[in-house]
């Protein structure tokens, strides 16, 4: 059973039952900005702002077979959207503080608790973004980050399947919408970290049939979009995500 926060009603994790993590940069000498910033809130999506982004480390993540010790970052959203980002590039283990206290978020009714503990009631927020025409993804629930790191928390853990029932949540009035984040991510609030080994991240082989980035995109065309289609908005998007990175390539668009 998840613990709860003694003061609060929301389930947290300590930092030693994290799982691995690891932080991608650019630079082989430089993998902690100089200054970790102050957190807030982001208020162009439900996420926060500042403080230091980490994500866990993965073997096997879904059908792609990446070297060992990706990231669910570099093999689930750079190397499959951004491929152009890539390469060369490095990850950084970070060893979060054993005794340091973190919001896990593993569901949709995770989300509400945190979002009932950390309302954001910023209404002038809420007006600009609707003048400019976002979505009720983020105008229904969104989470007070900064109230949330002023608590004393470390940080926030967001689960793959967080992620997956959070992404675009049916009832977004009731429940945060944490599309965003993109993929499993851990964020520290404050460093409750220490760093450990790098590592150069490499690319992607293709994927487990053994086809090329052409042969991929074609059979995804194929065999995929139909059903996708079907899927309203979410497979809309994951379609529009296909051609980004098919373009990215330099993949001509579907006949």
């Amino acid at each position: 059973m998840t613990p709860r926060h003694p003061q609060r009603d929301i389930p947290t994790v300590k930092g030693r039952d994290l799982p691995p993590l690891a932080r991608h940069h650019y630079h082989p000498r430089r993998p902690l900005p100089r200054e970790v910033a102050p957190p807030g809130n982001d208020h162009a999506l439900n996420k926060p702002s500042g403080g230091l982004w980490a994500a866990p480390v993965v073997e096997q993540p879904g059908r792609w077979r990446p070297v060992p010790r990706q990231t669910t970052w570099s093999a689930d959203y750079l190397d499959v959207v951004h491929p152009d980002r890539r390469a060369p590039g490095y990850h950084t283990r970070l060893h979060p503080t054993p005794d340091a206290e973190f919001v896990i978020i593993d569901s949709a009714a995770d989300a509400v608790a945190v979002h009932a503990a950390f309302p954001d009631n910023d209404n002038a927020v809420s007006q600009l973004l609707a003048l400019g025409g976002m979505p009720d993804t983020i105008l229904g629930c969104r989470i007070d980050w900064a109230a949330l790191a002023a608590s004393g928390l470390a940080g926030v853990y967001l689960t793959r399947h967080g992620q997956r029932t959070t992404r675009y949540p049916e009832d977004r009035r009731r429940v945060p919408s944490l599309n965003g984040w993109d993929v499993a991510s851990v964020w520290f609030a404050r460093p409750e970290f220490r760093r450990g080994s790098t590592w150069p991240v490499r690319p992607i082989p293709v994927d487990d049939d053994g086809l090329t980035a052409r042969q991929l995109i074609e059979r995804l065309r194929r065999e995929e979009y139909p059903r996708l289609r079907q899927e309203g908005v979410e497979g809309v998007m994951a379609i529009d995500a296909i051609e980004e990175l098919a373009a990215t390539l330099g993949i001509g668009p579907q006949d």
